[in-house]
């Protein structure tokens, strides 16, 4: 079964191609990791999920029912509480998979640790004819930046040669591209490369109820959003005058909620030269790893790589 990333439903179209509804788990929408926050994009994964496929058209608010298939989630605030169930919204439904806009059900759990533990449950038909699936449970977490997967990609090299993104590795050597945009709009990878001195969005969903949403240095310490930037599998040895302290911590300019897609959030940043040490003046094509993390919380998913170019006189060179 291929997934569908949510990507596609934001920034083109919700594309995804009766038995009795089957869950078998629930996922980040971002990256399909394991780690869901309040107010996320959410992926349900299963079998006769619905009996075809069907998009929400328009904006938020969408539908709590589409295509005669609701998402019931429920919880119960002490041990042995009656649960309380909750409709979140839907965008896409199909046999497979659906993909719903989490509700803000966020609590702390007698342990102390910081989420709500929530079971799914998906129900076709109504009245008489209703079917309910069987329940899954999972844990919702306040936040958790989760970057929005495009796809996967050929390193870069020095002539920006690259087939078009896959949903899935073709290589073992292809990397994960985020949904990283550039002032135009257009989605970073290996033809599009970050430049010295651009400035750039991150398409996530995860950072939560605008708690810590405020942009800082340090990587997401004291209670806000940091981007981090390292490189990606640099060679072993190292090339003379290849650069071994490049990247750090970068303030974004933003961080909150997107203007212009309802539910989606976003971290403008720059690529400044400051990220780039002295060193031997020539032409550079590498790969960075792009983080996000917030409230003192590494990033929770799965990282992304993004093509950089680096140009001669980009820097102060030796």
């Amino acid at each position: 079964m291929i997934i569908k990333s949510l990507t596609a439903g934001l920034f083109a179209a919700l594309i995804c191609t009766a038995q009795t509804p089957q869950v078998s788990r629930i996922v980040s929408a971002g990256s399909f990791g394991t780690r869901i926050a309040a107010g996320a994009y959410a992926t349900i994964l299963g079998a006769g999920l619905a009996d075809g496929t069907y998009i929400a058209n328009g904006g938020a608010p969408w539908p709590l029912t589409l295509g005669g298939t609701t998402v019931a989630i429920c919880y119960s605030e002490t041990a042995g509480a009656q649960p309380t169930c909750v409709s979140p919204q839907l965008l896409y439904v199909s046999p497979q998979q659906i993909n719903v806009l989490m509700p803000n059900l966020w609590m702390p759990i007698p342990n102390g640790a910081s989420g709500l533990g929530e079971t799914v449950y998906v129900v076709r038909g109504s009245g008489a004819s209703q079917i309910q699936s069987n329940g899954v449970l999972f844990t919702v977490l306040l936040e958790s930046p989760d970057i929005l997967l495009a796809g996967y990609d050929c390193p870069i090299t020095a002539d920006y040669i690259c087939p078009p993104l896959n949903s899935a590795k073709t290589e073992s050597t292809d990397v994960r591209r985020g949904t990283v945009t550039d002032l135009e709009g257009r989605l970073v990878d290996t033809a599009n490369p970050v430049v010295v001195g651009g400035y750039y969005t991150i398409w996530l969903t995860g950072l939560g109820n605008g708690l810590g949403n405020t942009p800082c240095v340090g990587f997401g310490l004291n209670n806000c959003v940091g981007v981090g930037l390292v490189p990606f599998n640099p060679p072993s040895p190292l090339p003379a005058g290849y650069p071994t302290s490049l990247g750090g911590d970068v303030t974004p300019t933003f961080a909150g909620a997107s203007p212009q897609f309802p539910g989606l959030q976003q971290i403008n940043f720059q690529f400044a030269g400051s990220l780039i040490p002295s060193w031997p003046c020539a032409n550079y094509t590498l790969e960075m790893t792009l983080s996000v993390a917030q409230s003192q919380q590494l990033f929770a998913n799965l990282p992304v790589q993004i093509p950089v170019v680096i140009h001669s006189g980009d820097v102060a060179c030796q």
